[in-house]
């Protein structure tokens, strides 16, 4: 992603984050001892917040920095993923069948609901 598509979706997200929660740029710039107009410029994308503004500003609007800049989720759960089959794949036969057990109860246990 270019340099200006990333700074133009921050000041897209700070925007639509702060109207999620309902709140004014007057409001946001109180809670944070700022401007109005630099929350305007934040969101304008003339200006961009220092890292601790980034974290109050996700406190206020309650959400993480993975939502402000589009950062899905899925992209740890793959490095996850592959770890765990490079771990997998050094178990013996019988821990395999151990999991696969183990798995199946599960399973049995949310089919019956217990």
């Amino acid at each position: 992603m270019e340099e200006s598509m990333f700074k133009n979706m921050l000041s897209n997200n700070l925007k639509k984050y702060r109207q999620n929660q309902k709140l004014k740029a007057i409001e946001v710039a109180n809670s944070l001892n700022l401007s109005q107009s630099t929350i305007s410029q934040y969101e304008l994308g003339n200006r961009y917040p220092d890292l601790y503004t980034l974290y109050q500003l996700c406190k206020l609007y309650q959400i993480t920095p993975n939502n402000l800049f589009n950062i899905s989720n899925d992209l740890f759960m793959i490095e996850d993923i592959n770890l765990l089959i490079n771990k997998l794949s050094t178990l013996s036969e019988n821990d395999l069948e151990k999991i696969e057990l183990t798995i199946n109860l599960i399973k049995a246990f949310k089919k019956n609901n217990l």
